[in-house]
């Protein structure tokens, strides 16, 4: 038997948690985004910007989180899940090719081995390979000539200054865009954009009509002014308002203060911390918690006289908990809450309560018999076409200060569907040149493997072949953030229909998938989700594509 610590599984996949959560972008810059982009360090290409992502999977429920019940019923080790589900029904064949390294010479298992094989569904690798090649017709612009920091800057006064109807505003931007680094000049452009329409509606007038006097609202400019880059850069345009001087804008940072919360929510954080969930995740909880305990506090008679952080847990009821279902599901009927935000939110707070029952803290399990509310889990995203993803590599190709490293991260992404956690993790040494494929690391730590297309093996040879180190050279939040903005940025200039963020381009490849000759459990491996549930929620069809389809089924009663 071989050792199970040699052997890693692909296309088998652990619950990821896809954090698209948005820090805050008003505290991303410090004093050094705003000097002179000649001066800005080649090395420091990937500086940090708290920007969002997208969306977030599914987390499993409380009760898996404390039985950990594997889906695979009687099945003890991953030699009889291997012999099982991949290799047939508990006959040892080493030979088949999974997708994945079953040992950890990988070069001799690509050289010996042909074949995959998922629940029946057998392939060979090639075949695999022609598959993912065949999700997008487009091709690679040659002799393009690459404009850089500089031409980028130039495409936003074209396309973006040049359309502000405001002539202070435009002068003004003009001029930093001369003076600041492309990422800051696009945030302020956006920014300024937002200003613009501000001082549009207070003075009523349209924007083409405002004049100097006109910008002079310092209630408009604290909604605006969030943070000291922001600060800084309003204030050079107020000085531009001649005589006005710097002097009559002021700035004052929030502070930041850490919201006090009961003792048993206390207990509940530390429990879920040692339990491994993530800072974010704890986070997320800490404010959705602090969330119902303020609506407690002002709803509930019980709870009325008690400050947020002296709120006896103990004391909360079902009943307690059915009114907030309710309270929700009125705000959503009502268009005040999202419907899916509730939905998770609701789930949070049952698993507060459900986990407090399980470690004691609290008598009865209060969450027993309520529902969850009920909705729609999946969000339709528009899905580019081979046009547009064309024309966004060609707007990495062409204005990209860094074109080889974007082209190959957003390329794992649309070719292979990678996280941005999972190619901050990417390593040289990953990559299996010879063999043309890619071994990985997900976020719950098992190791995946899968072949890579030619298209993504182009942008690869296109960089400088290194031993070791990480690929993109920097930590999951960094790379999220720069990917995201950067992503904003090329699928403006690739005039995309709507775009969201870098976590599109997995929908995208999963979505693509679906059009294959696939089936759905070859569908899930591929995509690396535990259960066809999640993959379900990454597929996406036009209105279109939906009518055309319905158009061709076709039932024995109907007479042709």
């Amino acid at each position: 038997m071989q050792n199970q610590d040699s052997i890693q599984l692909s296309l088998f996949d652990s619950h990821f948690d896809e954090s698209n959560q948005m820090n805050s972008k008003d505290e991303l810059f410090s004093q050094k985004d705003l000097i002179c982009s000649e001066k800005v360090n080649a090395s420091s290409q990937y500086e940090i910007l708290e920007w969002n992502g997208c969306d977030k999977e599914e987390m499993q429920s409380i009760q898996e989180e404390i039985e950990t019940i594997s889906e695979f019923d009687g099945i003890s080790s991953v030699e009889e899940l291997l012999n099982k589900y991949i290799f047939g029904t508990g006959i040892e064949n080493k030979s088949a090719w999974s997708g994945s390294y079953l040992t950890k010479s990988s070069q001799e298992l690509g050289i010996k081995s042909n074949m995959l094989a998922h629940n029946g569904d057998k392939f060979s690798k090639e075949e695999l390979i022609s598959i993912m090649e065949s999700l997008f017709n487009t091709s690679h612009q040659k002799n393009m000539i690459p404009l850089g920091e500089e031409g980028l800057k130039q495409w936003f006064i074209d396309n973006m200054i040049s359309k502000l109807e405001a002539k202070p505003i435009r002068q003004f931007l003009v001029k930093r865009s001369k003076l600041l680094n492309y990422k800051s000049v696009f945030l302020l452009i956006l920014r300024f954009t937002e200003f613009e329409s501000l001082v549009s509606k207070a003075t009523r007038k349209k924007p083409f009509d405002l004049v100097r006097e006109d910008f002079l609202n310092q209630e408009l400019y604290d909604e605006v002014i969030t943070s000291q880059f922001y600060y800084q850069n309003f204030a050079l345009f107020y000085k531009q308002m001649n005589p006005f001087t710097e002097s009559s804008l002021t700035y004052t940072p929030k502070e930041r203060k850490e919201v006090a919360l009961p003792p048993g929510v206390q207990s509940f954080l530390t429990y879920k911390m040692r339990q491994g969930t993530k800072p974010d995740r704890l986070n997320k909880f800490r404010y959705e918690l602090h969330r119902y305990l303020r609506w407690s506090c002002n709803v509930l008679n019980v709870f009325s006289s008690y400050p947020i952080d002296k709120v006896p847990i103990t004391l909360f009821t079902q009943e307690h908990l059915k009114t907030y279902k309710t309270f929700l599901i009125k705000g959503v009927q009502s268009g005040r809450f999202a419907e899916n935000g509730s939905m998770k939110h609701f789930k949070n707070i049952k698993t507060f309560f459900r986990t407090l029952y399980h470690m004691g803290f609290i008598k009865n399990d209060i969450t027993r018999g309520i529902r969850n509310i009920e909705g729609d889990d999946y969000q339709s995203r528009y899905m580019p076409t081979d046009k547009e993803i064309e024309a966004f590599f060609t707007a990495v190709e062409q204005y990209s200060d860094t074109p080889q490293l974007d082209k190959l991260a957003f390329g794992f992404m649309l070719y292979l569907g990678f996280r941005s956690c999972e190619l901050a993790k990417l390593r040289w040494e990953n990559i299996n040149w010879s063999i043309k494929d890619v071994k990985f690391t997900a976020k719950g730590g098992k190791v995946h493997s899968l072949p890579i297309p030619s298209p993504l093996m182009n942008h690869l040879q296109e960089m400088e072949k290194q031993v070791d180190g990480l690929v993109f050279g920097m930590k999951d939040k960094q790379l999220r953030a720069l990917l995201s903005l950067k992503y904003r940025i090329f699928t403006l200039i690739a005039e995309w229909k709507e775009a969201s963020g870098p976590h599109q381009l997995r929908h995208v490849y999963i979505t693509r998938l679906t059009e294959k000759d696939v089936t759905p459990k070859t569908l899930k491996r591929l995509a690396r989700h535990d259960d066809l549930a999640t993959t379900s929620l990454y597929i996406h069809r036009s209105d279109g594509e939906v009518e055309d389809k319905a158009k061709q089924i076709s039932f024995p009663w109907e007479v042709n």
